[in-house]
């Protein structure tokens, strides 16, 4: 294994220590960021988010806001990488569309909610 910029760079498949992945996706070389700990105060900022946002904290909403936040920060940061994925994933972005939608529209009437109680 050598290094490129002072990340890891793997010559060969059989250079990866699969020991030391996450999600089997990418290796970490000791790194261990992805503790029970900040799994759980990770998903605590999830869940305050989607509390903030649509008033509404199930399991389901609090994945569309993982998903929201991330497609937003990609489009935002990487306008070139979501218009290649919005025009090759149609499906996924009518499902996206669909996430932001329900967002703004939950959003709004929180925000109502909350003039209405002044």
């Amino acid at each position: 294994m050598s290094r490129l910029f002072g990340l890891p760079h793997f010559d060969t498949f059989t250079d990866i220590d699969y020991t030391k992945t996450i999600g089997n996706h990418f290796p970490l070389e000791g790194m261990n960021d992805m503790t029970p700990q900040f799994e759980e105060d990770f998903q605590d900022l999830v869940y305050k988010a989607a509390e903030l946002i649509t008033g509404d904290t199930s399991p389901e909403m609090l994945e569309k806001i993982k998903a929201w936040a991330f497609y937003n920060h990609v489009h935002k940061a990487l306008p070139a990488l979501a218009s290649h994925w919005n025009q090759t994933h149609p499906e996924g972005k009518a499902g996206m569309r669909s996430i932001f939608e329900e967002v703004k529209t939950l959003n709004q009437a929180l925000q109502a909610a909350k003039k209405g109680q002044d």
